[in-house]
């Protein structure tokens, strides 16, 4: 389960990191601090919660990611660039290979060699591989985010979110022979200042722990 780039010869830096919770994954640029890798993971957790109370993100995908991407807006989230929109009604062949394409012509190379660390790391961990994958196909979609340090300080997020409706599931979410499926990506960038992060970071906590749900797990590095 290994994902590389075509045309990549970036190394990957070996204090990249990655975490996990359901069928959402994260990916890490090595620069980040711990305190602002938890802020990540609650900011994701609380828009995810709220998105889910109000649309189903398989049936509603477009509407739930607008509404996803308004609540990480309310808590300091800066939305940066405009929607990216991807939908292939006849699809077929690997969703991770299409998905990385979207990503490096999208969003940029550097950031798409994140997300392929973040998947490779996840392949490599074979509890947490096997639970995410079984939680994808359940629910016929996954959300892949990564993450960095960009170099006037603020921390940069894609939102992403995969989407595939199938009409046969026996060969599992991750490929698909023949041409029977539609493929949705959709993909919006955040950033934040570290001033806005430390106005928010109490009060978001407060408001994960009214929700008692899970955190994200952390995947290990096998570099």
């Amino acid at each position: 389960m290994d994902y590389e780039l075509k045309g990549n010869t970036e190394t990957i830096a070996p204090n990249n990191s990655a975490s996990v919770l359901d069928n959402s994954l994260l990916g890490f640029g090595g620069e980040l601090s711990e305190m602002d890798k938890q802020f990540i993971k609650n900011s994701v957790r609380y828009a995810k919660a709220r998105a889910n109370k109000k649309y189903n993100s398989v049936k509603q995908a477009a509407d739930w990611f607008e509404y996803y991407s308004g609540v990480l807006w309310s808590i300091g989230w800066g939305l940066d660039r405009p929607l990216v929109e991807v939908i292939d009604r006849k699809f077929s062949g690997s969703v991770t290979e299409a998905y990385l394409d979207v990503m490096s012509k999208k969003v940029g190379r550097h950031k798409a060699a994140t997300l392929a660390n973040a998947l490779n790391m996840l392949g490599h961990d074979d509890v947490l591989k096997d639970s995410f994958a079984a939680r994808v196909k359940e629910s016929g979609e996954l959300e892949i985010l990564p993450v960095e340090l960009n170099p006037d300080g603020t921390l940069g997020i894609f939102l992403s979110h995969v989407r595939l409706l199938k009409l046969d599931w026996s060969t599992g979410f991750w490929s698909v022979g023949l041409s029977m499926a539609q493929l949705d990506i959709r993909v919006r960038e955040f950033t934040i200042r570290q001033r806005d992060i430390e106005k928010k970071r109490q009060a978001l906590q407060d408001a994960l722990d009214e929700l008692e749900d899970q955190d994200f797990i952390d995947l290990i590095s096998r570099n």
